[in-house]
């Protein structure tokens, strides 16, 4: 993981993907892809979704819970997930006025 706090390392499927996360928590992986399809209006491939899903999770921003209720894992956002979607919620808002 990059240790320079300015380097985001994600990109804009991801960040809509941890978007999608915060918003319905917990997700499986199939009702992320879901929830994706509809906000985004694009058909988004089980295998990529999975991937990105992946990804975020390697880097700490989500993370998978199962509970003996429920065996099936599901995402959440974690803390420092929630940051950095703030921040990117930031730019874009910089971004759309230049």
């Amino acid at each position: 993981m990059p240790s320079d706090k300015h380097s985001h390392g994600i990109t804009f499927h991801q960040a809509l993907i941890l978007a999608v996360i915060e918003k319905y928590q917990p997700l499986t992986s199939s009702e992320i892809a879901q929830y994706y399809q509809k906000h985004v209006k694009i058909e988004v491939a089980y295998n990529y979704q999975y991937i990105v899903t992946r990804r975020l999770a390697d880097r700490g921003l989500i993370r998978a819970k199962k509970t003996k209720k429920d065996p099936v894992f599901k995402w959440e956002i974690t803390a420092q997930g929630k940051k950095l979607l703030k921040e990117m919620r930031r730019l874009s808002g910089i971004l759309a006025k230049v």
